[in-house]
Formats: C-alpha cells, sequence, structure tokens
C-alpha cells in the first residue's frame, strides 16, 4: 500500500454519517449547487503529510502521518450566535467520541485523533448567523511500501 489517505479520508467520512444521520450534511471536498442542510460536516483536505523510514530492509516499511482537515457548520437566521456555537460543538463532541471509539478509522490506520481547532462566530451572504468549527485529525499509519 503506497498511502492510507483515501481509506482514512472514507472511514471518517463513514463514521461522520452514521454519527450525524439525517441531521447534517456529511461531504468531501468543495460545496456544490445541491442545497446544502443548515448544518454541515464536511473534510476539506489533507495536510503535512508525511512518510519517514519505519522500518529498512527486505521488510521495507514507512511511518506515514498526516492530518485530516475538517469543517462543522451550522447556519441559521437571527442573532443567536450562540446558538450556532453550541450546536457545532455538538457536533464536534460526538464525532470526535465516536473516532476515539474507532480510532483506527475503521482499520485504515493506527490512530486518529482530533487535534487543534478554530471557531470563527459570521454571517452567511444572506445575513443568516453562520458558526465554523475548523480542526484536524492527525493519523498515523505504518505502510509497506514494496507491496
Amino acid at each position: 500500500m503506497s498511502s492510507s489517505i483515501p481509506a482514512a479520508v472514507n472511514g471518517l467520512l463513514g463514521i461522520a454519517t452514521t454519527v450525524l444521520g439525517t441531521e447534517a450534511d456529511v461531504f468531501f471536498g468543495q460545496y456544490s449547487d445541491v442545497y446544502i442542510s443548515p448544518k454541515r460536516f464536511r473534510i476539506t483536505g489533507v495536510r503535512d503529510i508525511r512518510q519517514e523510514p519505519a522500518e529498512i530492509g527486505p521488510n521495507y516499511k514507512r511511518e506515514e502521518t498526516y492530518i485530516i482537515e475538517c469543517e462543522i457548520a451550522s447556519i441559521a437566521g437571527g442573532e443567536d450566535f450562540l446558538g450556532r456555537m453550541s450546536e457545532v460543538f455538538d457536533i464536534f463532541a460526538r464525532t470526535t467520541v465516536a473516532v476515539a471509539n474507532n480510532y483506527t478509522l475503521d482499520g485504515a490506520v493506527r490512530f486518529a485523533q482530533p487535534l487543534e481547532g478554530e471557531y470563527i462566530p459570521d454571517r452567511d451572504a444572506n445575513g443568516q448567523t453562520l458558526g465554523i468549527l475548523q480542526f484536524g485529525i492527525e493519523c498515523a499509519q505504518r505502510i509497506t511500501s514494496l507491496t
């Protein structure tokens, strides 16, 4: 296997979909023209990808580490910025508990854990209150390079 990234992203999408059900849109990539629900969990990319030697010789292996970038958002009318924050952090809590209980992301990695983040209160183009939490899920996997 040359990289665990595709399987890890797919595993995280599956976990978020299971946790959130129909409460929020869960997707990978850029926004589309289709309806986006008021709550969403989006994987925006993968950063800090590193592969370093872990075992030399006929069993050559590399240690792969990276961060899956995530974004949780909640949008609604009114002036309830604290409400948006509560909704976003509720989704964050449930998602990170699910990752802790499935820290291999369905077998894709050796471990995954949430990292630092940033919360942004804002308004969308229509003036609705918007809460966005951007954070990362750090992953590590020992990969075999010769098979």
